[in-house]
């Protein structure tokens, strides 16, 4: 199996800070967040389960309880992260 890039690690976290910032609350930026995390084999990791499913469950009809959610668990994913970089 082909592990991931420091780059695509980047990209992640580049993409987690333009949430957490307000930028990229549409369903496709997430949609394409949730991908990058695949991407970086971080799917199959229990640290990042919580996050997984808040991701799964953003939408349109998202509140802002649920927006908030995501960006705590962004915010949570940041640091481990940034401690893997």
């Amino acid at each position: 199996m082909e592990t991931p890039s420091t780059a695509q690690y980047q990209q992640l976290v580049r993409m987690m800070d333009a949430f957490v910032a307000g930028e990229g609350r549409s369903r496709d930026f997430v949609k394409k967040m949730e991908d990058k995390l695949a991407a970086c084999g971080l799917d199959d990791d229990d640290q990042f389960s919580d996050l997984q499913l808040v991701l799964a469950m953003f939408g349109p009809e998202t509140g802002s309880r649920r927006g908030r959610l995501l960006v705590s668990e962004c915010r949570h994913a940041l640091r481990l992260l940034r401690e893997r970089l």
